[in-house]
């Protein structure tokens, strides 16, 4: 039985080999983990890393990620942990959850990198959100000593646990021992707010309108704190606001960042935004739906509630439709817990003025509204390049201009449902497959080579 097995792994190895040699990025992959595990091979470190390095320079994440293994230990070359992040880093940008987890380690420890909690902290995280148990445990262990983030048992146990019912040892010990310590979890984490937002939106890209009624917003609720502070009388505010626009303007970002603005401001306690659509609100069946609305509010209480798409709260071709319950409901919250909740509206601009009329209390109760331009083309083009920064990579000229261009005419063809930034990111990421296909057949591509996007990339 076992010369059965070796035989058909001496043939799938033959096979990998035929493909790898006309240049199949999978099999080039394949063949590279046979000969580091010595299956239907004689285990060869050198040659798995140099197999692994041609599929990783066609883009293949799973090489990707073991090249990186193998320099950070030293397997088939020398030991150097730049060049395991690097490849790292390109496998976990690709959603790679290993390959995150393993950045996240070379951050915590400062393996080739400057050591740097948060981003141990972040790369962990997106591994652990994947069902990666060994970053769901190291996570669990930051939070536990405040390491990059700020110190939450709850965090640390909710993540512990993920590891442990994984099967982790670690986090199951770690577990057992804080329930014996502080008792079982509980279901509910408290709220908190992202402590990492900024408070402003000068950073953003374009949308001046809307920074600059954030900005007055801002003065006018500083002069206002101010009268307080000497005694001077004040205008009862409500805070909840109307964000209006198309797809990919920015709503869902400045969302997020009302709250950190508003707690700063000392309107919030905690700023924390919840995000929510119409299925988090609207229930079933009779009953259901003012219960939902209520356990929302209740977790974005000193915080914020974002109802991302809110006119998709009305049916109104539907006679067995609770969207007008829950809109009742959200108008009875609002009211009741005015000094302690923020609601932000979003949406569509004509969807979103149907909506507001669909119950006679609500358009009252928000204090203003936000509208959303569309990008224009030279701010698309900055978003794009945006992109490329944050991903270690550079535009020359040529692209620069020809990208402007594609820009302009998407704009002059654009309806209702063009993307704005999504379609920029699109483009970004289509051009990222074009850009490794063309560098992937270079023999050896140097840094610029492997950092510039060409008008050749581009979509």
């Amino acid at each position: 039985m076992e010369v059965e097995m070796a035989d058909e792994d001496e043939e799938e190895f033959e096979r990998n080999l035929r493909l790898a040699e006309q240049g199949d990025a999978d099999a080039q992959f394949e063949v590279g983990w046979m000969y580091a595990h010595g299956t239907g091979v004689s285990r060869n470190d050198g040659e798995a890393a140099r197999w692994f390095r041609m599929a990783a320079d066609q883009g293949d994440a799973d090489a990707q990620r073991n090249l990186g293994w193998m320099y950070a230990h030293g397997l088939g070359v020398d030991r150097d942990d730049r060049e395991a992040v690097y490849w790292y880093r390109q496998a976990a940008e690709q959603e790679h959850p290993d390959a995150q987890c393993d950045l996240g380690w070379m951050y915590e420890h400062g393996r080739g990198v400057i050591h740097d909690d948060k981003e141990a902290v972040r790369w962990y995280r997106k591994a652990a959100e994947q069902g990666q148990a060994v970053a769901q445990c190291r996570l669990g262990g930051l939070y536990e000593e405040g390491q990059g983030v700020e110190q939450d048992d709850w965090q640390a146990r909710h993540w512990y646990r993920k590891a442990a019912e994984q099967g982790h040892p670690g986090a199951i010990m770690e577990l057992e021992r804080h329930e014996i310590m502080v008792g079982p979890l509980e279901d509910d984490p408290p709220a908190e707010a992202d402590a990492s937002a900024p408070d402003d939106l000068s950073d953003l890209i374009g949308i001046a309108s809307v920074k600059a009624q954030v900005e007055s917003l801002t003065q006018f609720i500083r002069v206002q704190n101010s009268r307080r502070t000497v005694g001077l009388k004040t205008p009862a505010l409500s805070l909840h606001l109307i964000f209006t626009g198309n797809p990919g303007t920015g709503k869902t970002t400045v969302a997020r960042r009302i709250g950190s603005i508003y707690r700063r401001l000392g309107l919030l306690q905690k700023g924390h935004v919840i995000e929510c659509q119409r299925q988090d609100l609207v229930g079933e069946y009779i009953g259901h739906t003012a219960p939902k609305v209520r356990r929302k509010c209740d977790a974005a209480m000193d915080g914020v509630l974002f109802i991302d798409e809110a006119y998709s709260l009305m049916q109104p071709n539907s006679d067995k439709d609770f969207g007008s319950e829950a809109i009742a409901a959200l108008v009875a919250e609002m009211e009741n817990r005015r000094d302690r909740l923020v609601v932000i509206v979003a949406g569509h601009t004509q969807e979103m003025k149907a909506f507001l009329d669909a119950n006679p209390g609500l358009r009252s109760r928000f204090w203003r509204t936000l509208h959303f331009e569309d990008y224009t083309a030279g701010e698309l083009l900055e978003i794009f390049e945006r992109f490329a920064i944050d991903g270690d990579y550079r535009l020359d000229a040529q692209a620069r201009s020809v990208l402007l261009g594609r820009f302009e005419k998407s704009l002059a063809g654009r309806t209702r449902t063009f993307g704005n930034a999504r379609h920029a990111r699109n483009l970004f990421e289509q051009a990222l497959e074009k850009h490794a296909a063309r560098v992937g057949r270079l023999a050896d591509p140097d840094c610029a080579a492997l950092q510039t996007i060409t008008a050749f990339d581009l979509p």
